[in-house]
């Protein structure tokens, strides 16, 4: 039976107990954890444990996650028979199978024969930098967010994501995060122009978000942000992002800048539930797991 997961503490105990023993174990949970006991704080997880397989749900916003954590493919197969449904049959759920190509796909079989369907492919790609090359100087029209941003910055992203592939930051995360000083933006009078959302760990920095509003295109804004986010990151040795594999205009703008394909996917599957149609299709925007390119 689904149950309501209130500590991320319990949740570790239960992979440990999954994962000691598998010498074959599988898993799409990649999420640390303090962002786990987020997740939990705010009562959006519930799990259920069958088998040698534990899957976890994450309720976001009209639609769920799911992820699963597996002592092999055989247990995962016959948890995903008997309690992938274990929410209401009418809720959407994705799962995001990240891995080299061969593993990524082995699990998507088995989503597949369990009722999902490919909705999503990302590729990773990253920048490997020699951090004593030279910065630019600080560029005057860049700024950090402020927290007081969040709503804008929340309605600026929601305009463009698919909500689905994307991982949309729900409003606490973009103020935590320009409170980090993790976002920065372009204005025009009193509008968002562009930002650039991204998160850096030791020496790895994660590019989330980089988008230009349409009124905005082709007056430089996104080669401002990205030349300032590397000024800004300059103890970083390595950037990383994800983009749809069939975005090449994307790809381009991000090879022109130094990134290569690093050879991870994330296929995301989707199973819509009993009821089709009962949620609103997403526009087909945005290019990447939380990343999307620019025009200049």
């Amino acid at each position: 039976m689904i149950e309501p997961l209130t500590s991320g503490a319990l949740l570790f105990d239960a992979i440990h107990r999954i994962t000691r023993q598998a010498a074959d174990f599988t898993t799409s949970l990649f999420a640390g954890p303090e962002q786990i006991q987020y997740w939990a704080d705010r009562g959006a997880l519930s799990q259920v444990e069958h088998c040698g397989c534990l899957l976890i749900f994450r309720r976001d916003r009209d639609f769920y996650h799911l992820y699963h954590v597996a002592a092999g493919n055989h247990q995962l197969s016959t948890a995903l028979a008997s309690h992938g449904g274990a929410l209401d049959s009418s809720a959407v759920l994705t799962a995001d199978l990240v891995g080299a190509p061969g593993n990524a796909s082995a699990a998507a079989g088995i989503y597949q024969e369990n009722g999902f369907s490919e909705y999503k492919s990302l590729l990773r790609m990253v920048r490997i930098v020699d951090p004593r090359l030279p910065s630019e100087p600080p560029d005057p029209e860049v700024a950090f967010a402020a927290e007081t941003d969040a709503p804008a910055i929340g309605s600026f992203l929601e305009g463009l994501l698919d909500r689905f592939s994307d991982q949309i930051p729900e409003p606490e995360e973009i103020r935590a995060a320009a409170g980090r000083s993790n976002i920065l933006i372009v204005r025009r009078g009193q509008a968002l122009a562009g930002l650039l959302f991204f998160e850096t760990k030791g020496l790895t920095s994660t590019l989330r978000y980089w988008y230009v509003s349409q009124s905005s295109r082709g007056q430089g804004i996104g080669a401002r942000l990205i030349r300032a986010y590397f000024g800004l990151c300059r103890s970083a040795q390595r950037f990383l992002l994800w983009v749809a594999n069939d975005n090449s205009e994307s790809i381009g703008k991000y090879e022109h800048y130094g990134f290569r394909r690093e050879g991870l996917i994330d296929r995301i599957m989707i199973r819509q539930g009993a009821v089709r149609g009962s949620v609103t299709e997403p526009r087909p925007l945005g290019s990447g797991n939380g990343t999307a390119g620019t025009e200049d």
